[in-house]
């Protein structure tokens, strides 16, 4: 039994592990998505993968906390309080395998490894021009001897990085600098056919604010210092199947309330409502706001639902429009005032697949005041012409056959 499958881009070739081949896995929430690719690649044994791809999937269609699975992060975010013991660790490591007669620059982190010195750094001087000159200065040397130990650290094992202070803080650099989104594995290590293998980006990190790099689609949480030890040192972490919380947001923020504001409002409703050890996907409404700094418009593309890979046609969206970032649709406005509705299958996430290809309805507002219509989620030909004589809203609806052929309602 293997799960790998081979991805051809453009002259190269790549290993990867589609979750599409496990029964149920189209409906599971992304997040779990993730951690089910990670259970395929990383097992032990096909039988352990598949074990473990079961009981997520369980868990995931069932909404509930499930069995103990392992999970192997591609990378380890560390902040300098807790990460420097575990560089001090390894150089131990180090110490005590040349002891034992063997070859100390074999101890190395097994995935690759990011400290970041923020936590420790203290702002002697301020509110004047080269503050923060003088604040590296004294930062040097009051710490001389730990800033040694970092630099022979990254010089003598592999997979390290060490970013001085100064630079930014750890989630920052998280999101901007070390999150890939999609990782390739390092040479030497392919897959059965001989091709590098890709996978998605995943961390563990020892900074509290590790997951906000959740928001850019790379799964990570935080964890203790020893825990971060063990996984940069190539070992599984042990956790139960997360339950999911699914939150969909609507609306336009007031005037005066800022994102941040947001973000603890949020923070706070989730404590009230016990949600806690579980994670949590977002859905919903995105403000368009204003052009790209060229003056163009934003645009939204629209792919070919025979070959999601190829776009067939964008359109340009009208500032403050709402656009649909939910599982089920997308809907978005144009310049020109019109609304459109694209419905898409909750199993696949493409568009609709029943007696057509897809189903594209464009009206001059919502079929709902939300913005949802889920009688159109398993629409066809015969359905959705029913539909648009009942809602004199709807300006056209479309309808792409397998084979190409386009039936307009209106």
């Amino acid at each position: 039994m293997s799960f790998e499958a081979s991805l051809k881009v453009g002259d190269g070739a790549y290993t990867y592990y589609p979750v599409s081949e496990i029964e149920g896995a189209a409906q599971l929430p992304y997040s779990l998505t993730v951690l089910l690719e990670n259970a395929l690649r990383c097992g032990r044994t096909p039988e352990e993968a598949q074990a473990m791809a079961e009981r997520i999937v369980t868990a995931g269609l069932a909404g509930q906390t499930g069995e103990e699975v392992e999970f192997s992060p591609a990378r380890v975010l560390f902040q300098d309080f807790t990460g420097v013991p575990v560089f001090v660790d390894f150089a131990v490591m180090r110490e005590a395998c040349a002891d034992l007669g063997g070859d100390p620059k074999k101890i190395n982190p097994q995935v690759p490894c990011d400290l970041v010195i923020d936590h420790s750094v203290i702002a002697d001087v301020a509110g004047c021009d080269g503050c923060m000159e003088e604040n590296m200065k004294l930062e040097f040397k009051r710490n001389g001897e730990r800033y040694d130990f970092l630099k022979w650290a990254q010089e003598s094992f592999e997979n390290v990085r060490i970013v001085p202070p100064g630079q930014g803080i750890c989630h920052q650099l998280n999101i901007e600098k070390f999150a890939s989104v999609v990782m390739e594995s390092p040479a030497g290590l392919t897959g059965a056919d001989g091709a590098p293998v890709v996978y998605f980006d995943t961390l563990v990190g020892t900074d509290s604010h590790t997951p906000t790099a959740n928001g850019i689609g790379v799964l990570g949480w935080g964890v203790g210092g020893i825990e971060a030890e063990a996984a940069a040192l190539g070992q599984p972490i042990t956790t139960l199947v997360p339950r999911v919380i699914g939150v969909k947001l609507t609306g336009d923020l007031s005037e005066g309330v800022s994102a941040m504001d947001v973000s603890l409002t949020f923070a706070q409703m989730l404590r009230e409502r016990g949600v806690e050890h579980a994670l949590v996907n977002l859905g919903g409404n995105v403000a368009v706001s204003g052009t790209k700094p060229t003056g163009d418009p934003w645009r939204v593309g629209i792919r070919d639902p025979r070959d999601p890979s190829q776009l067939i046609g964008a359109v340009p969206l009208v500032a403050g429009s709402a656009v649909t970032s939910g599982v089920y649709e997308r809907c978005f406005t144009a310049p020109d005032g019109t609304f459109y509705h694209h419905i898409l299958d909750p199993r696949t996430g493409r568009p609709v697949e029943t007696d057509v290809a897809g189903v594209t309805v464009i009206c001059e507002k919502s079929i709902d005041a939300e913005g949802f219509s889920t009688t159109l989620l398993a629409l066809g030909l015969e359905r959705g012409l029913a539909l648009a004589r009942r809602h004199p809203e709807i300006l056209q609806a479309f309808f792409i056959a397998p084979d190409g052929t386009i039936t307009n309602a209106r």
